[in-house]
């Protein structure tokens, strides 16, 4: 008899767990220099968690009048 819990990750869940992380942090840099897609694809290529830090510690693009 096999148990239902705890549920086992799955490597469809596990990239959907990842696009998700790429996506949060494309919408955090969101109004950054590099914009939303700029830092998807750098959180896609390099990884979600480096590249939130990386969004952590620089500063946001300041607006101008």
């Amino acid at each position: 008899m096999e148990y239902l819990w705890p549920p086992r990750l799955t490597f469809a869940t596990l990239v959907i767990i990842y696009f998700i992380s790429c996506t949060l942090v494309g919408l955090y840099g969101r109004n950054r220099v590099l914009g939303f897609w700029g830092f998807f694809i750098l959180s896609y290529v390099v990884s979600p968690f480096i590249t939130f830090l990386f969004l952590v510690v620089t500063n946001s693009r300041s607006t101008s009048s």
